[in-house]
């Protein structure tokens, strides 16, 4: 599902470059070996709001949820910036502390090569983009799915849905992750407290 409706494509650049930039606040936790990453939980300016009303029918429709602004509450939200001067551009097989997760593509070079996102199981993801070249193939009885970053477009899976992201060979992107939970604990899944990994 594409976001790009009401969001001009100028104005996510602008957040891409923002939001991917080494402050004051953050300066301590980067050595330039991890993706980079950034609280915007708090960002004044951020179109929260816009993100959600933009995703209303694909809530209602894929998720059952009639009544987006009761039923969820946003839980976290983060930019993360991957470039090829960081040492390891991956992210584990995890699955996230929420109901739902919005990951959702500010902005990606025109050279990217790689940096997909890998789900795992017989869940499909409904509406999004998945990338062209890889069909959905089993590796050691687990079905798994590509799916690609492209600017505008949002995947949108449950938080319980195991993914990863794979590494990225050439070129930048910047994302934005939103987090939600049930307002009804009895309605919620997401007891984990952390973003849960694959024992190894």
């Amino acid at each position: 599902m594409t976001l790009c409706d009401g969001l001009d494509q100028e104005k996510l650049r602008q957040w891409a470059h923002e939001l991917s930039q080494i402050n004051p606040l953050n300066a301590f936790h980067e050595d330039g070996e991890y993706a980079f990453y950034r609280n915007i939980r708090d960002e004044p300016d951020f179109p929260f709001a816009r993100i959600l009303n933009t995703l209303k029918p694909t809530l209602k429709k894929y998720f059952e949820i009639r009544n987006v602004e009761e039923e969820l509450r946003l839980d976290d939200a983060f930019c993360i910036h991957y470039n090829t001067d960081q040492y390891d551009t991956t992210g584990k097989k995890h699955m996230d502390p929420s109901d739902i997760t919005v990951n959702f593509c500010l902005e990606r070079s025109d050279d990217l090569v790689g940096s997909h996102v890998l789900f795992f199981g017989e869940k499909q993801l409904t509406g999004v983009k998945r990338d062209e070249d890889s069909a959905d193939n089993t590796n050691g009885g687990c079905k798994q799915y590509l799916v690609a970053q492209e600017a505008g477009f949002a995947t949108v899976h449950y938080g319980g849905h195991w993914h990863q992201t794979m590494e990225l060979k050439h070129g930048r992107r910047t994302n934005v992750v939103l987090t939600y939970c049930f307002t009804d604990p009895s309605k919620s899944e997401a007891s984990r407290t952390c973003y849960a990994t694959e024992a190894t």
